[in-house]
């Protein structure tokens, strides 16, 4: 699987890098009132690309932060059914078993008196 990442990365990187390369003309942008902008189309195109992706990728993380949070502190009461201050009840202490006792002998119905 890590060969299949390494492969959709480089050739994402080739492509992009094809891409700047015929389109590497100036473009000119005007932002408010008389000022203007010069830049390569390319740069242009990442930049965009990265005020798009970068808000939506911290976002994504700051919500997998807080949620990996909320699991790390829910942890400890799933591993015991006390929580952390409470401590478990002691075992009963160990009763004695009556020991049986021990079979009687048969006389063959004469009974010693």
């Amino acid at each position: 699987m890590p060969f299949l990442k390494v492969l959709i990365w480089v050739t994402s990187f080739v492509i992009i890098v094809i891409f700047a390369v015929n389109n590497w003309v100036p473009v000119t942008i005007a932002l408010w009132g008389d000022l203007l902008l010069d830049t390569k189309l390319p740069v242009l195109i990442v930049g965009a690309f990265l005020l798009g992706w970068l808000p939506t990728w911290l976002w994504l993380k700051g919500s997998k932060w807080s949620m990996k949070r909320q699991i790390d502190r829910l942890q400890p009461s799933a591993r015991s059914p006390y929580s952390v201050s409470e401590t478990p009840p002691s075992p009963p202490p160990p009763t004695a078993t009556p020991r049986p006792s021990p079979p009687k002998e048969d006389t063959g119905g004469l009974e010693a008196t």
